[in-house]
């Protein structure tokens, strides 16, 4: 998948967010700007129920301390799979 197809994803999966607003008027003006980027990119609904399969969250604890070895492998994943990892570091 290119990068422009990649960032256009991104910016219809917010838009698709933004569809659920309360605001009647910021929800209709996401889903125009989200069927428009489609259109402009060449999507189909099978790219939508992609970025449509949403968020995951883990709550596995990690160390305080990340070796190399591990971020090389979330680097790989991100990459290869076309995803994001984000590590939050809650303290109690």
């Amino acid at each position: 998948m290119s990068e422009a197809k990649r960032k256009a994803l991104k910016k219809i999966a917010k838009c698709l967010e933004l569809g659920n607003s309360a605001n009647i008027n910021e929800a209709a003006q996401a889903i125009k700007m989200a069927q428009r980027l489609m259109k402009k990119y060449g999507l189909d609904q099978d790219d939508i129920d992609f970025i449509s399969m949403g968020k995951t969250r883990s709550e596995t604890l990690l160390p305080s301390s990340i070796s190399d070895a591990i971020l090389k492998i979330i680097r790989g994943i991100n990459s290869r799979f076309g995803v994001e990892c984000v590590l939050i570091n809650h303290k109690a």
